[in-house]
């Protein structure tokens, strides 16, 4: 199925473990978003605190596209590192990801899909935060 769009349920859960504190920080967001299938890649977009969301989820990698009050890229693949800036309204810094752990299941065609990433946090190229972060798209 290509161009299939829909409305979907996105549920977000993400846990930020500092590395300096082992203070740990949880974070739980659902909302409803909008998705389309083409080229084996789903696109779900959503609004979130301010900001558009674009989630562009394959078999093998994560994007996560952030535009409004808070900007930023992340990409997602098993054992590769991804730099970009995150902008925000007090400055930019450098943001990146080390991936350790990527997991897509479900039918990325009909928008039910489960992810699964653990990952390393960089600031400004130090490591601050060890995270998990897990998403489930459903189909309404």
């Amino acid at each position: 199925m290509d161009n299939e769009k829909g409305e979907v349920k996105v549920i977000i859960s993400a846990v930020h473990r500092a590395i300096d504190s082992n203070e740990t920080d949880k974070i739980k967001t659902e909302t409803i978003g909008k998705f389309t299938y083409k080229n084996y890649i789903l696109y779900v977009s959503y609004d979130e605190e301010g900001s558009k969301n674009l989630l562009k989820i394959k078999s093998d990698s994560v994007e996560l596209i952030k535009k409004g009050e808070l900007s930023s890229e992340f990409r997602f693949e098993n054992g590769n590192e991804h730099f970009s800036s995150y902008k925000t309204p007090f400055g930019e810094f450098s943001i990146g990801v080390r991936t350790d752990i990527l997991s897509v299941e479900g039918d990325l065609a009909e928008g039910n899909v489960n992810v699964g990433i653990k990952y390393r946090l960089f600031t400004d190229l130090v490591p601050t935060s060890d995270c998990t972060l897990d998403i489930s798209i459903i189909n309404k």
